[in-house]
């Protein structure tokens, strides 16, 4: 239990800290010196909560990310597993992202405050329009050079096995479709053992997240074109079990 109120004491001065930090930057005009500021404000933040939350995070395939420049976008999806997917993926992600959130984190006042600052669009799971609209937005952050980082399943999968996904949804990959930007996939396991697990308190737990190999919707075969949503969900099974084998033979070697 200490973890969550030395976790809630932190958002309590992290929300202290936003006011006078919206003033500040309330006279800055520079669009670029404002998306880093609050980049590097979300990164630092998340940090703190994963160092407090004892989320021992091991990424692999990270040399996967430094392959491509930073200023180019990329679009990445992920498995979801639990509310610490977002605070260990983020910080396995090397540049500036947007998040595709369902609508009712909008409803949380600082973390939708922050949410907004780092251009995170708010998805409402049950309106078409809603989907619509979110691809659209997407695909114009994309040619902004922003990167985006959505979860295909459209929810948090609470299986037990990780390798059990929830169908992926074909309506996103009309932006990588579109933009002919990257596809980065991404898999992680056991952050729903941090929070989800045992709520409302929080345990230490290792985190392993898996960074696959980068590739465009160009690059495919007409056969993996026509249902890339499936080709993709193979895909992150694959790294979910890699991720699984690795865990198995932690600390053996």
């Amino acid at each position: 239990m200490i973890r969550i109120i030395l976790i809630l004491i932190i958002l309590i001065l992290f929300g202290i800290y936003t006011i006078f930090s919206d003033i500040v930057f309330a006279f800055v005009k520079d669009e670029k010196i404002k998306s880093n500021y609050n980049y590097n404000v979300v990164r630092f933040i998340l940090t703190i909560i994963a160092k407090i939350a004892g989320a021992k995070t091991h990424i692999y395939g990270g040399e996967n990310l430094k392959k491509i420049d930073k200023d180019i976008p990329l679009f990445i999806v992920s498995n979801h597993r639990g509310y610490f997917d977002i605070v260990t993926g983020y910080l396995a992600i090397d540049r500036y992202t947007a998040i595709v959130a369902k609508d009712t984190l909008k409803n949380i006042p600082l973390l939708s405050h922050w949410m907004k600052k780092i251009d995170c669009i708010f998805l409402d799971r049950k309106s078409l329009r809603s989907g619509a609209e979110m691809v659209l937005n997407a695909i114009k952050l994309i040619t902004e050079k922003k990167s985006i980082w959505i979860f295909p399943e459209g929810t948090r999968n609470k299986n037990d096995d990780p390798c059990d996904l929830l169908p992926f949804k074909s309506g996103v990959y009309k932006i990588p479709e579109k933009t002919d930007c990257y596809i980065v996939p991404m898999a992680i396991i056991n952050s729903e053992k941090i929070l989800e697990n045992q709520f409302p308190r929080i345990r230490s737990f290792d985190i392993y997240i898996n960074i696959g190999k980068p590739y465009k919707y160009s690059e495919l075969s007409d056969e993996s074109k026509k249902d890339i949503s499936k080709y993709s969900e193979n895909e992150m099974k694959d790294l979910i079990a890699e991720l699984k084998e690795r865990e198995a033979n932690y600390g053996r070697s």
